[in-house]
């Protein structure tokens, strides 16, 4: 049984083969990015957005941190974006967020992707709330639940990037070879 196995999410039959398929469908993206607070001084303590983001890195994908910090400019090499707002609209068709924040902020991320996949006809954009944004809180859980459209996207039963991503990526065809860059 890999690490990633979902029964310690009290996952089972449906939920356990959805949640495959979107961890799946996450890593089919062409570009990915880390919505959350950053460490801000060499040396600081990596928050969980950092540590996030260097999984992705050393996964060799495409990834950008996005957070409203004012004094960060890179993190990690990677020009930062201040908001998910930010994106143009044909972005959204293309792209994977692994939310990293309190569920307050998780909550109005949730409410720009449903607007966002309301208007657009070729919406394909995944958000993997990463354990501690709002998978656990009433409010994101009830938002979710509630947008069916948006359900279809969303990763939120408490799955973690670091954990299970790896074989996600993998899955989608996307795991590199040491060494090899994708």
């Amino acid at each position: 049984m890999s690490s990633g196995m979902s029964l310690r999410f009290n996952l089972m039959g449906e939920e356990l083969v959805e949640s495959h398929r979107k961890r799946r469908q996450f890593f089919k993206a062409d570009r990915y990015l880390v919505l959350g607070e950053f460490a801000t001084a060499t040396g600081q303590q990596p928050t969980w957005a950092t540590k996030i983001l260097r999984w992705y890195i050393e996964h060799g994908l495409d990834v950008t941190p996005v957070t409203p910090q004012k004094e960060l400019v890179e993190v990690e090499g990677r020009k930062v974006i201040r908001s998910i707002n930010h994106l143009p609209l044909e972005d959204w068709g293309r792209i994977s967020v692994s939310v990293v924040t309190k569920a307050r902020d998780t909550l109005l991320t949730l409410q720009q992707a449903s607007f966002q996949q309301a208007n657009l006809t070729d919406y394909d954009a995944f958000l993997w709330l990463q354990p501690g944004a709002g998978g656990e809180d009433h409010d994101c859980v009830d938002f979710i639940r509630k947008d069916s459209e948006l359900k279809a996207y969303v990763i939120f039963r408490g799955e973690c990037v670091l954990i299970d991503g790896g074989e996600a990526l993998e899955a989608a065809g996307k795991e590199k070879e040491k060494g090899d860059s994708i």
